[in-house]
């Protein structure tokens, strides 16, 4: 990994490009619960998986399901759109979840892919996990942490990806700008920092696998 440091003039907004990629499936959860997007409970009194704004990775909402103190033990599912893992490139998922609870209350939280169904009910068998998001798995409570998944073996199926969280009372669960797309040539930076943002100019660091970068910057809603 290699560490960049770039001085940038007449700096309003930066956006970072290395090559175009074809985005296929993307939701922030910001105009609601996403159209054609499905969820599940095995009780009645379970709200489920719900759009808040009290926690978000980017913008003002995010989706969770909240640690509302059930009659009895719940299992919810928030299953996605279908989407074509195609032959012509290298597949892959990409989110953020977000999660707070106590050791003794925690029951489950993870993420599943089905290639037959999305309806994980009636076909529990349909759906395999990918990860389970316990503290064995590695997490900071309270922070927004990044979970990818290779899609390389699913090419040419269509998939489901599909969040399920089981419990009772005391554990809240957020997921935030979800992604599945054809993965890009250049790797996106990670560890991106501005600093001595003085006046006209400022000063960013990231690190990066890539030897050379294209930075486009403007006014906030620049194409």
């Amino acid at each position: 990994m290699k560490k960049n440091t770039f001085y940038l003039f007449w700096m309003l907004c930066l956006l970072f490009s290395s090559k175009a990629y074809v985005q296929n499936l993307s939701e922030g959860f910001e105009n609601g619960m996403p159209p054609n997007w499905v969820t599940y409970q095995t009780e009645s009194d379970d709200p489920g998986f719900i759009i808040t704004s009290s926690e978000a990775k980017r913008g003002s909402n995010s989706v969770h399901h909240a640690d509302d103190n059930l009659v009895a033990e719940s299992t919810s599912w928030l299953v996605s759109d279908a989407y074509v893992v195609t032959a012509t490139a290298n597949n892959y998922m990409q989110f953020w979840y977000r999660q707070n609870y106590s050791t003794y209350s925690y029951n489950y939280s993870g993420v599943y892919i089905s290639t037959a169904s999305n309806d994980p009910i009636a076909n529990p068998t349909d759906f395999v996990e990918l990860q389970e998001f316990n503290e064995a798995f590695g997490y900071s409570e309270d922070e927004w942490t990044k979970f990818t998944q290779d899609l390389s073996a699913y090419i040419g199926e269509t998939v489901y990806v599909a969040f399920k969280y089981a419990g009772d009372f005391d554990h809240e669960f957020y997921i935030d700008d979800f992604i599945v797309m054809e993965t890009p040539s250049c790797v996106e930076p990670s560890d991106v920092v501005f600093g001595e943002i003085t006046g006209i100019s400022a000063e960013v660091s990231l690190e990066s696998q890539e030897n050379t970068w294209g930075i486009l910057y403007g006014e906030e809603g620049f194409d």
